[in-house]
């Protein structure tokens, strides 16, 4: 059965990590020296592992105790990982003012990376907040 409430995620997903799969495959193709790094390949893979996560997510039902238990907790603590990657990767990239990566696609890969920083940030504060707060 398809989970028809997964699809708006599994869309967005597809389209921002297929812009970051494009940006550091063509930075491949053109062998952008100055963007070789880890962080490339690590980008590369893991955008196509989110989208094969995503897809699952339409296809397995949302309680499936194999999905629940294992697959989303591993796959929060990895995306943390990710994120951190991409950041610290693009940052390198402006740094390094390596002009052959000057494109929109490092410019769509910092501000959503920030972006999902934030949020993450916001996430993480009004859990400790909730917490302290029962504690009291």
């Amino acid at each position: 059965m398809i989970n028809t409430r997964q699809i708006l995620p599994f869309l967005m997903t597809l389209l921002i990590q297929g812009i970051f799969l494009n940006f550091v495959v063509k930075l491949e193709r053109k062998q952008c020296e100055c963007s070789r790094d880890i962080r490339r390949d690590i980008i590369k893979y893991y955008s196509v592992v989110l989208i094969v996560l995503s897809l699952l997510m339409i296809v397995v039902p949302k309680n499936s105790p194999l999905l629940v238990k294992y697959v989303l907790p591993l796959a929060g603590l990895l995306n943390l990982v990710y994120i951190g990657v991409v950041v610290s990767y693009v940052h390198k990239l402006v740094n390094k003012k390596c002009e052959c990566s000057g494109t929109w696609g490092r410019d769509v890969m910092y501000y959503y990376s920030l972006l999902i920083l934030a949020v993450m940030l916001i996430t993480l504060v009004t859990i400790v907040g909730g917490i302290v707060i029962l504690k009291v």
